[in-house]
């Protein structure tokens, strides 16, 4: 896909805003491939599938709990934001929205895009999983270890939609002294696991096709779900200027990765970083 025809795939609404709940309506997210890929008995992946459905069948958001977790991981998104971009010296660009090249239906609201080919996730979890993080990371272990089953699948979902190389997961705590208040660990793309990723988000829509379908034979015909308002479409435009004023304005770090804590000018190489 050419760097024009990826950039009409983004979309610059603000994300958790009426119109960024509007354009995603049934569209699967890459924040929810644990749940497309949940096998076994487990009610995940039909509670997903369930709320898909709706979606489309209504073309209406369906709301989701927010728990105070969720709250201040949001609040204090921005400040780790600032934190990332001063420690790796690069702009995160924020986007609301971007859809698959290939897969219609499918897409991903990320934290940031960096540079021409890295992303960012912030998390901003509490203290305990911050702490578990950091050992984690000064033990070495390997990074789907790290970062978490679920948050691996995520992000590797990202990089297929963005068509990018990295992401930088960043784990940040600033009830934490200084120095232990984030640490970053690069993930790069696997494009192995991206293709079952996939495979995995094909059978899902399907699934989702054929609910849809088979309910959509018990619903009157005469009262049609409401469609998605034309200003929605409208506004949300592709991120073209954006994209072609932000390009090259951050280069990234991506050759760099470095052990936790060491000074730079005794870094190893390895997969985390230093921290703020």
């Amino acid at each position: 896909m050419t760097e024009n025809n990826m950039n009409d795939n983004i979309h610059m609404m603000e994300q958790g805003s009426e119109l960024w709940h509007q354009y995603k309506c049934g569209k699967i997210s890459a924040s929810h491939i644990s749940d497309v890929m949940a096998k076994g008995k487990g009610t995940t992946r039909k509670n997903y599938l369930a709320r898909m459905v709706a979606e489309r069948m209504s073309n209406t958001p369906i709301e989701t709990f927010s728990s105070g977790a969720m709250l201040w991981g949001i609040e204090t998104e921005p400040l780790a934001r600032k934190a990332y971009s001063f420690k790796k010296s690069v702009e995160v660009l924020e986007v609301g929205f971007i859809d698959h090249p290939e897969i219609e239906g499918y897409g991903v609201s990320p934290d940031g895009l960096v540079g021409e080919t890295g992303m960012v996730e912030f998390k901003c979890p509490n203290t305990a999983t911050h702490i578990e993080t950091l050992l984690a990371a000064k033990a070495r272990k390997a990074v789907k270890q790290i970062v978490g089953d679920k948050y691996y699948k995520q992000m590797q979902g990202q990089m297929d939609t963005a068509e990018r190389d990295y992401v930088d997961y960043v784990s940040f705590d600033p009830r934490m002294p200084i120095e232990l208040r984030m640490v970053i660990v690069r993930v790069v793309r696997d494009d192995i696991f991206i293709n079952q990723i996939n495979e995995e988000v094909l059978l899902f829509i399907e699934d989702m096709i054929n609910m849809v379908a088979e309910l959509d034979e018990m619903t009157d015909k005469r009262i049609p779900a409401e469609p998605i308002p034309k200003e929605v479409i409208e506004s949300a435009k592709p991120a073209q200027e954006v994209i072609e004023k932000y390009s090259g304005a951050s280069k990234g770090m991506q050759g760099e990765e470095v052990v936790l804590g060491a000074p730079k000018d005794e870094i190893p190489v390895g997969t985390m970083d230093s921290l703020f």
